[in-house]
């Protein structure tokens, strides 16, 4: 019999990045053009906005509205909370992600997708697979203190990039021979080293030091506090209290959210490729001022480089990606030759 030539599942993953998340427009620009094949995208937090665009077809649309992006348009697609765990609720973001993802469900398009949630209440990663996509967007973007946490059955879920930093892991899981990350963070969770270095001291301290007395103060504390504006709020860091799944609390939101990211960091450290058969870094500038101000997201000065670096990192790793398929292709077909033999015989 016969040998048949067996096509590799490619798969990607990739980080968030915010409005840097324009990088995978370039990036999977040239992958189409050059006809090579993706059969699944991980994503989460920002990219998950490109990804869904790629397998609906929009992304020319998507590529175009980017270009045009600036604070005052996205100001335009958020409203004002009503105290439902965040400063801003993203139900006109949704109407807006509806338009590059054509209200298609997970189950409608190729390439297959998986977009990474944090559950806040179980502490645990959710890959979203099945149902509305721009409902699944919408969590995954939903950045802890600044958006509200979106319900989804019986979860509660804010932003993936607070349990995962690239996604090899679900690409892995869903089948994929092939698995190529890109890393675009500029740091290892959605928060600042200083934000968890902050946090881990707090927690330090209230183990060692009246751990009753100092959550009761922190307590006083916070229900003296009026939010106004993120920038004057999000230092806080006080105790955790779990939310309940009819009305989250902003505080217990960042401070659940700052506990789990310090308990995934270890996981993350031991694993720098991220289950990635190649990994692609690219430090893309990012002011220091929004870093430390916690609003990369709002950062929309450099959309044409970040598009143009993701056409020069394809077109630079271009070759090599296709080496890896070549090089898993042979492998699979020696594999399947072996077990051809073994029933011949």
């Amino acid at each position: 019999m016969k040998a048949n030539k067996q096509q590799p599942k490619v798969g990607l993953a990739l980080s968030g990045a915010s409005s840097r998340s324009v990088f995978y427009i370039g990036f999977l620009e040239v992958l189409k053009e050059n006809d090579y094949p993706i059969d699944y995208i991980a994503a989460l937090s920002g990219a998950t906005i490109v990804a869904a665009s790629f397998a609906s077809g929009t992304m020319d649309k998507l590529k175009d509205f980017s270009m045009e992006l600036n604070k005052e348009v996205m100001f335009n697609f958020l409203e004002r909370s009503k105290g439902r765990g965040g400063l801003y609720n993203l139900g006109r973001f949704e109407e807006l992600v509806r338009l590059f993802s054509k209200d298609n469900n997970f189950e409608d398009v190729k390439p297959k997708l998986g977009f990474v949630t944090t559950d806040i209440v179980a502490g645990e990663e959710v890959v979203l697979q099945v149902g509305d996509i721009a409902r699944a967007i919408c969590a995954s973007c939903a950045l802890p203190f600044v958006f509200e946490p979106q319900v989804w059955g019986n979860k509660v879920l804010v932003d993936g990039g607070i349990v995962n930093v690239v996604p090899g892991n679900v690409v892995r899981d869903a089948g994929m021979d092939i698995v190529i990350g890109i890393d675009l963070r500029s740091t290892r969770h959605v928060f600042s080293k200083w934000q968890i270095l902050s946090r881990k001291a707090v927690n330090k301290l209230r183990s060692i030091f009246w751990p009753k007395q100092a959550e009761n103060w922190w307590n006083h504390f916070s229900d003296k506090i009026k939010y106004s504006e993120f920038w004057q709020n999000y230092l806080y860091l006080g105790s955790y209290h779990e939310p309940e799944l009819e009305d989250p609390k902003m505080w217990s939101v960042i401070t659940k959210s700052l506990d789990i990211a310090i308990a995934s960091q270890e996981k993350h450290n031991k694993n720098e490729n991220y289950n990635c058969d190649l990994l692609i870094t690219k430090e893309l500038k990012v002011p220091f001022l929004k870093k430390i101000l916690f609003v990369r997201f709002m950062h929309f000065d450099d959309m044409e480089e970040y598009y143009q670096a993701g056409r020069e990192a394809a077109i630079e790793n271009l070759p090599r990606m296709w080496q890896i398929l070549k090089d898993k292709q042979n492998e699979l077909k020696t594999k399947q030759e072996q077990l051809q033999k073994l029933f011949v015989n």
